[in-house]
């Protein structure tokens, strides 16, 4: 029974971290929120974890893929 539902919530995401499920995915980030996480800097201190550039949504930056 955990196997399965192990498989049901890997499945959301490919291996890519992609939402694999269109009714899932939030709608598209708006002018204003991408306006503001434009000036935000993720990642990069000694202490913050990497951030994969691939790993996520297409169409949006690194650091909208962690905040937006």
């Amino acid at each position: 029974m955990i196997g399965l539902l192990a498989n049901a919530i890997a499945s959301l995401v490919d291996g890519q971290g992609r939402i694999t499920i269109d009714a899932l995915r939030p709608p598209p980030l708006t002018g204003p929120i991408r306006n503001a996480l434009a000036a935000v800097e993720t990642g990069g201190g000694d202490e913050d974890p990497e951030v994969d550039a691939d790993y996520g949504e297409p169409g949006l930056t690194p650091t909208e893929r962690v905040f937006g």
